[in-house]
């Protein structure tokens, strides 16, 4: 019999998860924790698989952002109070 993975979920999967790995087992398997001592297992089931460098830039970009916004909203106070 040939295994078969199912999803559910109440959402739509997103289009932006397209290429993404998922972690397709509920069996608890090895996970470190970084920055931390952890080390054990967990079941992921369902989780996405993130490369560290793939992370670092999430962070960046998403600080990026926030930095964005909030010049953004300064500049919107000096234009309003001008």
């Amino acid at each position: 019999m040939k295994d078969r993975v199912v999803y559910s979920s109440i959402a739509k999967f997103p289009e932006e998860s397209n290429g993404s790995l998922i972690i397709a087992t509920n069996k608890k398997i090895n996970v470190t924790v970084g920055g931390t001592d952890f080390a054990g297992k967990m079941n992921l089931g369902g989780y996405a698989a993130l490369h560290l460098k793939d992370l670092r830039l999430l962070v960046l970009a998403l600080k990026e952002n926030i930095e964005l916004k909030k010049e953004n909203a300064e500049l919107k106070k000096e234009i309003k109070n001008d």
